[in-house]
């Protein structure tokens, strides 16, 4: 009957440790995806703040290579509104993190489990 606990510990060990490396890999891309966000935000305000900057320039100079600096500056604008419109970094963050929370659940019972089997052994 022991070997049978033994069996049965080693698998729920085993599960524990699935539950736990899966919890920080939600953990990390949650983070992953959050740091990715805020650098993509903040290149959006910079350049759409760029892009205004050189339109507003182009009523008081007529200076082609401002036209064109504010032309592609908008594109990278509009490439990280699209960016942002398809992928949703986010939103992946909230996901992950709620993957991440479930996991912690799944971890937290598995410890209850691991305990009732210990006790079950020691009583016999």
């Amino acid at each position: 009957m022991a070997d049978q606990y033994n069996i049965l510990e080693d698998a729920v060990r085993d599960m524990f440790a699935r539950a736990v490396w899966s919890h920080k890999i939600q953990e990390k891309q949650a983070d992953i995806y959050r740091e990715q966000y805020k650098r993509m935000e903040t290149a959006n305000i910079f350049c759409t703040s760029v892009t205004s900057a050189g339109i507003l320039s182009t009523i008081f100079l007529d200076d082609l290579w401002i036209k064109i600096l504010s032309m592609g500056i908008s594109l990278v604008t509009i490439f990280i509104g699209a960016y942002f419109k398809s992928f949703a970094p986010n939103k992946l963050s909230v996901v992950h993190k709620d993957a991440a929370n479930k996991l912690l659940i799944v971890r937290n019972e598995i410890t209850c489990l691991l305990t009732s089997i210990k006790l079950r052994e020691n009583r016999r």
